[in-house]
């Protein structure tokens, strides 16, 4: 029998949340290189960099498992091929990809105060305050292409303005 320091359910709360993670760098990646194939090196380099941000979360999380002596379950993560046409449409799946994280650590957060987990409620705590500068950038750039209008041409300047 393996002694871990979080219950089954949070120990499967948490793996799910890794191949969430996982997930979303899939879909930031998919982001950046449709940005890329458009010419939109800028934007992409914004998406490029939320990919590595979210690998670094499921690490931080397989590292909390580890610490915590529970078997880590890699699941399986999702195909990402979202029909794109618009910057708009890379904006509504950027903030709700971001939203719908915020919610998965919300979740989870409760169940580590319910079990009386102070150790992973803190933990969880920390991973939230990052997803919150996250969503605030999700925000951000939702604004940003609404601004556009969704004329690319204005997507070109912004773009270049972050490439400088």
């Amino acid at each position: 029998m393996q002694r871990t320091l979080i219950s089954e359910t949070l120990c499967q709360a948490l793996c799910a949340q890794l191949s969430h993670e996982r997930y979303n760098a899939g879909v930031y990646l998919y982001l950046a290189s449709f940005l890329q194939n458009k010419g939109l090196d800028g934007l992409a380099k914004l998406f490029l960099e939320h990919w590595d941000e979210e690998n670094s979360h499921a690490k931080q999380i397989q590292e909390f498992l580890v610490d915590m002596n529970a078997t880590v379950h890699m699941l399986s993560v999702g195909d990402v091929n979202e029909p794109l046409d618009t910057v708009i449409d890379i904006a509504e799946l950027y903030l709700s990809t971001e939203k719908e994280t915020t919610e998965s650590l919300s979740a989870i957060k409760e169940i580590s105060i319910e079990e009386g987990n102070c150790v992973a409620e803190e933990f969880l705590r920390k991973m939230i305050d990052q997803q919150r500068n996250e969503y605030k950038e999700a925000l951000t750039f939702y604004d940003n292409a609404e601004l556009t209008g969704g004329d690319w041409w204005k997507c070109k300047v912004w773009s270049d303005s972050l490439s400088r």
